[in-house]
């Protein structure tokens, strides 16, 4: 039979993965170009619908964005560096 290597394409999955990161990041930006702003947890579980999209991209891309000064984090508390579920936290165009 054949073993794991070759029944395993990771390109193919790596493939999948950034097609399905890219749909997240611009459906979140089409949802906040719309609305102004979000609610984090909505934005949460729209983003985390996507397969192969784990939490970490999701707030690796707000990171990302925040730091480019596209998006701010409103009702992040004082000495918070990342979101967390739950929290009132809005995400908001700059």
């Amino acid at each position: 039979l054949f073993d794991a290597e070759e029944l395993h394409n990771n390109e193919y999955f790596d493939g999948l993965r950034k097609q399905y990161l890219e749909q997240m990041r611009l459906q979140l930006l089409a949802e906040l170009q719309s609305m102004g702003q979000l609610n984090f947890d909505q934005a949460w579980a729209n983003a985390l619908r996507s397969p192969l999209v784990w939490p970490t991209d999701f707030k690796d891309l707000l990171s990302k964005w925040a730091k480019e000064g596209v998006i701010r984090l409103d009702g992040l508390p004082p000495n918070s560096r990342v979101p967390k579920f739950g929290s009132g936290i809005r995400i908001a165009l700059c």
